[in-house]
């Protein structure tokens, strides 16, 4: 049975056990560098036919226009109704880039809390069509 000393004496050894450990893995130069086999290393027959095949599927399956870039996302807004005016925040703008005299009483209870809470849009055009609804 183990006394209070002994407790003390393996809680002492399990710390400099640790303790050695870690110094022995800060010293010790480190070997995880990786480096990929270098080109002149010839690939067996069968490799190299797949390889190539692999390649040819590849190439053939590339769009004819590479040139093509691609449209950029559009920007997000945020339809937010404070009182009796609606406004329109850009993504991450702290102050409205647009706002609009609306009399929230003529919305119906549904559309004036969605806007009450913040309604998100994708793009210009709906953004527009979403205000002029309200609005008009």
């Amino acid at each position: 049975m183990f006394t209070s000393t002994k407790w003390i004496a393996a809680g002492i050894a399990a710390a400099a056990a640790g303790i050695l450990t870690g110094a022995a893995l800060m010293v010790l130069p480190h070997s995880a560098s990786f480096s990929l086999p270098s080109e002149d290393i010839p690939l067996p027959a069968a490799a190299a036919e797949t390889l190539q095949m692999q390649n040819q599927q590849v190439s053939a399956s590339a769009p004819q226009d590479a040139a093509k870039v691609p449209d950029l996302p559009e920007k997000t807004y945020l339809l937010k109704l404070r009182g009796d005016t609606l406004y329109v925040y850009e993504e991450g703008a702290r102050e409205a880039s647009e706002e609009y005299d609306l009399p929230a009483g003529w919305l119906p209870d549904y559309d004036r809390i969605l806007l009450e809470y913040g309604m998100r849009c994708t793009g210009e055009q709906e953004m527009r069509s979403l205000v002029e609804d309200y609005v008009s």
